[in-house]
Parts: structure tokens; C-alpha cells; sequence
């Protein structure tokens, strides 16, 4: 009894987790960000990629690198000036190359993206930026990442691309097949993916399946081929299966274990302007083929500001980590158009989350991708919070939360062995007691 008082007493004193900002840095147009590990291959060091768009001119990508691992010290370099609509720039650290995706169809001289992989050497330098794709007039890319479809040993691309005209959209999945130095031929694999794209063993039967967040066709689907790998797949022998239609524009998608269970989840975003917009949790049947996909809305909705300008939509990105002391993962949450960034905290049991806000643009304008991890290796999740309208990237750290319940969880660990000793004593007491009132009897 005192040991259950004493878990009620714990469980009543633990707090929830909340990152604090530590710097900002000014960078014009702030967009799509995401963490590069172990960049600097030489030292050893992370940094932190980011793309600019803007509706006119050219735009960058940055490199975000911190002196002395302090991420009070925050430093950009423009290492490509002359980039168009850069969307997502990825680094792919067994290969130290960066593959970037761009284009986007509300702009008529933007609209026709490219695929483009800058080599990095151990110091962390660009030397070199390679155009890899060839131009689909009006087509852009939002998507593509290096993955060796064919099992020869090199990278090849794959990649999803959409067009967007006032009377029609489409969307195709290609593959670019990387014959050597850097050249690459195209293949398209099917129709259907458009924006985002995740490639995954969806089932642990050891094939990976493509499972798209379709923006334009407003589906979550799974592409699937039976082949020995996707070079040997087309539009003849990939099979398609619909997970859901009901809510509007997808945009991004994770495959992540949210509960800690063992079973991974799908976690997912649309991006809608007429304020509808949500975070959704679709839980895996044993067959997704035949199964009934579970979903779960999760937190508030979100509404964009100016939403009857082309392209604008909410919430953006919606992306998982665990943090120390917490079985479950929290999720962060970008409202894109929406101009907001929610936290959502588990709060035990299976999806139930407490939203959290953790900053807000002015008047609701945009903020881009938020990219998390450990930026400076010092064991804490860290933040990165591109605030577009306002021309800033703000960095957010956990670490100061995660000491105090790491300190919270050393006292509440003292309190049970404390409460453990009373209970023993207790019972000794007893037992003794009892003894010696058997024997006076």
C-alpha cells in the first residue's frame, strides 16, 4: 500500500518536455531544412541543410554548421546561389552526396524542376553539382532519394514528379538508373505519386513498397511489385492499394512505432486551404492488401492564411523522435501556411496526445520544414525552425528539459527506494509484533 501511494505521488510529479529556444540566424526565404550527419566527415560533425525559394529570382542552399558545437553559434553558407525552388536537399552520408529535388507549379518560370546531387568531401566542401535528371516541361520534383534499385552497387534515384494546369494534374513514380560517372538513364516505374513518397518494407517480408502521399490525386496509397527488385517493375506489374480518399491533399508521411509496441504506424499530414488540415495516425493490418487500415485524427486542425492563393495549404510536416525517459515518440508538427509549430506530447495510452504551441509567425505567414536531431552530438534532440515570412531560422534544444527529468527521474527513483525501505520495515514491525502477541497469549 505505502509503495502504490508512492507511484501515485511520482506519477502525479512528472512533467511533460518542452525545448527552449537558444539562437536565431537571418536567412532571406527559409524554407525546407533536414539533418545532415556526421558532414563534416573529418571532424566528425553535423550540420544542418536548408533551401530557399522565392517567387522570383534565384535561390540557395545552405549548409548551418555550429562553432565549437555551441548551438548559440549558429553559422549559414550558400554553397548553390543559382538553384530553382530547391524543395528538399537530403545528405546521404555513406555516399557524402546531396540529392535535391525542385520545382513548383505556381510559379510559370519555376514549374519545370530538376533533380540535381552535389558531391561533398571530408571537410564538409561542395565540390561538385551534377544535373542528373532531364526536363519534363511543367513537371517538378518535390521528392527523390539515392537507393540502389538494381543491386549493382551503385546509387540510383528514385524520384516522384508532378504537373499542375488549371485543367489537369498528374503525378509518375521514375527511376534513374545510375550507369556510372554520375550518368544517369530514366525509366518511369508507374503513374499515381506525386509529391511525397516514402520506400519501405511495409509488411517484414523483406520486398520494399512505395507507399505515396498523393497531393494533387488526394490519396494515400501503396504501390506494390512482386519482382526481385523495382527494375524489373513498370505500369504492367506494380499493383496499387488504397489506404484512404477521404481527406483531401496528402503531403507527408512517416513510417514510425509512435506507442512503443513493436508495430510501426504510418503518420501522416494533408495540406488543405479551407482549414481542415490535421495530423493522422493509420494504424498497419497484419495484410495491408485485404486489411482495414485504422485511423486516428490527431490535435487541432489548421487553417492557412491568404489560402486563396495558389499552392497555400496546412499544416506542412509532421515527423516523430523519442526522447529520454519516454517509451512513446513525440511528434513535431509544421502548419506550414498556417504559420504555427505544435508539439504533441504522449500522454499514455494509444494515441493520446496533449498539443502543445511552440511558436507562431507573425500574422500567421509561413513556416517551413522542421528538421530535428542531435546537431551537436552533445545526447539531446535539438530543433531547427525556418520562420519563411520573417527571414530567420530559429534553433530549439531539449537539453535543458531532458536534465531536469533526468534529475526529476534520479529523485522519483530515491522516493520508491525510500518508500521501498518503509514498507519492508513496515512488515518486519508487523510480523514481529504479532509474534510476541502469539506468545503472550
Amino acid at each position: 500500500m505505502i509503495k502504490l501511494i508512492a507511484i501515485c505521488l511520482v506519477l502525479c510529479t512528472v512533467s511533460a518536455q518542452i525545448p527552449t529556444k537558444v539562437s536565431e540566424i537571418n536567412i532571406k526565404d527559409p524554407g525546407f531544412t533536414s539533418l545532415a550527419s556526421n558532414f563534416y566527415k573529418n571532424q566528425k560533425r553535423n550540420a544542418v541543410l536548408l533551401t530557399t525559394f522565392g517567387v522570383t529570382g534565384l535561390d540557395s542552399i545552405y549548409q548551418i554548421s555550429f562553432q565549437n558545437e555551441d548551438l548559440s553559434k549558429p553559422q549559414a553558407t550558400a554553397f548553390d546561389t543559382k538553384s530553382i525552388w530547391p524543395n528538399q536537399a537530403d545528405y546521404y552520408e555513406q555516399y557524402q552526396l546531396i540529392v535535391e529535388a525542385g520545382g513548383f507549379f505556381p510559379n510559370p518560370s519555376k514549374a519545370t524542376g530538376d533533380i540535381n546531387i552535389y558531391q561533398v568531401n571530408d571537410d564538409g566542401q561542395i565540390t561538385n553539382k551534377i544535373k542528373v535528371s532531364k526536363d519534363k516541361k511543367n513537371f517538378f520534383y518535390h521528392k527523390a532519394m539515392l537507393v540502389d534499385l538494381n543491386g549493382d552497387g551503385l546509387p540510383d534515384i528514385l524520384a516522384a514528379r508532378a504537373q499542375k494546369s488549371v485543367f489537369s494534374s498528374s503525378g509518375e513514380l521514375i527511376w534513374l538508373e545510375n550507369k556510372g560517372n554520375f550518368q544517369f538513364e530514366e525509366h518511369l516505374l508507374t503513374s499515381g505519386p506525386d509529391v511525397f513518397f516514402i520506400f519501405v518494407d511495409l509488411d517484414n517480408d523483406g520486398k520494399q513498397e512505395v507507399v505515396a502521399a498523393q497531393y494533387f490525386s488526394k490519396e494515400l496509397a501503396i504501390y506494390t511489385c512482386q519482382q526481385s527488385n523495382w527494375s524489373l517493375c513498370n505500369s504492367s506489374n506494380i499493383q496499387k492499394t488504397l489506404i484512404d480518399n477521404t481527406i483531401g491533399s496528402l503531403f507527408n508521411l512517416e513510417l514510425t512505432d509512435l506507442n512503443g509496441d513493436g508495430k510501426k504506424e504510418l503518420l501522416v499530414t494533408n495540406n488543405s486551404a479551407s482549414g481542415n488540415g490535421q495530423v493522422f495516425i493509420y494504424e498497419i493490418p497484419e495484410n495491408y492488401q485485404t486489411g482495414k487500415f485504422i485511423k486516428h485524427p490527431l490535435g487541432s486542425t489548421y487553417k492557412p492564411s491568404l489560402a486563396l492563393l495558389p499552392g497555400r495549404g496546412a499544416p506542412g510536416t509532421a515527423s516523430s523522435f523519442t526522447l529520454e525517459g519516454s517509451k512513446q515518440k513525440y511528434i513535431i508538427v509544421s502548419g506550414d501556411d498556417a504559420g504555427v509549430v505544435r508539439l504533441l506530447i504522449p500522454q499514455g495510452g494509444s494515441f493520446n496526445y496533449k498539443e502543445v504551441v511552440l511558436c507562431e509567425s507573425k500574422n500567421n505567414n509561413t513556416i517551413g520544414e522542421v528538421a530535428h536531431g542531435d546537431f551537436n552530438k552533445d545526447g539531446f534532440i535539438d530543433l531547427v525552425i525556418p520562420f519563411y515570412a520573417e527571414g530567420k531560422v530559429e534553433i530549439w534544444s531539449f537539453k535543458n528539459q531532458q536534465q531536469e527529468v533526468t534529475q526529476q527521474n534520479q529523485d522519483q527513483e530515491s522516493i520508491l527506494s525510500y518508500f521501498d525501505y518503509l514498507e519492508s520495515s513496515l512488515i518486519r514491525f508487523i510480523k514481529e509484533l504479532i509474534k510476541k502477541l502469539t506468545n503472550q497469549i
